[in-house]
């Protein structure tokens, strides 16, 4: 099977969403609000939690299957995430072995890759999903969080 591509995600990163996202989860780590203290801990300013790249690898598996269809998600934080980047999610189906397929993606900004996912997607129905038709795999770029 040829590998079908994802339709790509992206998400905007900037202070306000971080101090919201820090407010949402309970994370009083003051790397993700104050440069000072972000740097003195090695960064050049302050790092956004890795929630959104975490998050925009499940917003590209949900919009494309559905969140009933992922029944397993391993994700990796690889760099951290600044104000000002922006999260380019993109995945592809890599195999489908009777009723699961294995979705394989990442999220990069800039150059940089930032979180890398493997997720299996299963459906109950015979024969393929109809999102994992040829003809319904669709490209495009969805701004999302």
């Amino acid at each position: 099977m040829e590998a079908l591509s994802l339709p790509v995600v992206t998400v905007a990163i900037d202070r306000e969403k971080i101090a919201r996202m820090a407010v949402a989860i309970n994370d009083p780590n003051p790397i993700h609000l104050e440069d000072t203290l972000a740097q003195q801990a090695g960064f050049p300013g302050v790092i956004a939690h890795g929630t959104f790249a975490i998050g925009a690898i499940g917003l590209l598996l949900t919009q494309w299957a559905g969140q009933q269809h992922i029944s397993h998600l391993e994700t990796r934080l690889l760099a951290p995430v600044f104000p000002g980047d922006h999260l380019i999610c993109e995945g592809q189906v890599e195999s489908v072995e009777g009723n699961r397929a294995m979705i394989r993606a990442q999220v990069l900004a800039g150059e940089r890759r930032v979180a890398i996912g493997l997720a299996t997607v299963i459906w109950l129905e015979d024969g393929l999903p109809p999102w994992l038709r040829t003809n319904s795999i669709q490209t495009g770029s969805t701004e999302r969080m």
